[in-house]
């Protein structure tokens, strides 16, 4: 199982970098984000979350969001994964979202795998997600999502060290669209390559930075082998997490994975 799940990522590599050639990459600039969350975990490992972000880009802000407006995006999510045994879990989420002056909400089911390459943790998650317009005519969105990562756990002085990696990729489907919606010209229409770091600062209480480059492909107007544009982001930030119970926990990492 694990090496055609391996198999399976490297085609998922394959299929993004045919997706780099030959197309119009341009780079928005830095955005800068914030996460805070609180994991309580059941005897069974089983745990219900809270998790909230924030994001500030250059550029953009969504003014009219006091006490906010520096920002362009806020989120909260509320969700509960179940712990089905040692190495499976299943969960379901609803976030609430503002970006810019657009309301969104996401519902969110996902299953979770976490296994061992040597030494390492190999994290696997699948997630199907509805995303709404909540203040705008824009159509509804499916978004199928595959998510793999390797992390690593240390001990220093009794408290716990941890670095990840990860990689995420969207299949977005226009709900309503015809065949001339943006995302049915891409195979893959958004990635996300992240590495994360975090330490437990005091017990249960976890803080970490992450940077991430997340990338959205899209059509063009032009005609001919430039009629393709890769939109990255580069993102930087900070986490913190709060962790109730977490002598229960079966997952690798302190929390939920990161989304």
């Amino acid at each position: 199982m694990r090496y055609q799940v391996i198999i399976f990522f490297i085609f998922i590599f394959s299929k993004v970098a045919a997706q780099s050639d030959g197309v119009l990459k341009l780079y928005t600039p830095e955005t800068y984000k914030s996460t805070i969350s609180g994991n309580w975990y059941f005897e069974s490992g089983t745990f219900v979350y809270l998790e909230s972000n924030f994001a500030y880009q250059d550029g953009f802000y969504i003014r009219d969001f006091s006490p906010f407006n520096n920002l362009n995006y806020v989120d909260a999510r509320l969700g509960v994964q179940f712990q089905i045994s040692d190495k499976w879990s299943g969960g379901l989420s609803q976030k609430l979202a503002k970006k810019e002056v657009n309301g969104l909400s996401y519902t969110e089911f996902n299953l979770v795998h976490q296994g061992k390459i040597k030494s390492l943790d190999f994290l696997k998650q699948a997630s199907l997600e509805y995303k709404k317009h909540l203040s705008t005519n824009l159509n509804d969105l499916g978004i199928l999502s595959l998510f793999g990562g390797l992390h690593k756990g240390f001990k220093v002085k009794s408290r716990q060290l941890g670095v990840m990696v990860s990689y995420r990729a969207f299949k977005i489907k226009e709900l309503g669209g015809d065949e001339y919606s943006i995302y049915k010209k891409r195979f893959i229409n958004k990635t996300i390559l992240r590495v994360d770091a975090y330490i437990e600062a005091f017990k249960g209480i976890y803080v970490g930075l992450f940077a991430l480059r997340d990338t959205e492909y899209y059509p063009t107007m032009n005609a001919g082998p430039n009629d393709r544009l890769n939109l990255v982001t580069p993102t930087y930030g900070v986490s913190l997490n709060f962790v109730i119970n977490g002598k229960n926990r079966l997952n690798a990492l302190p929390g939920m994975l990161p989304l």
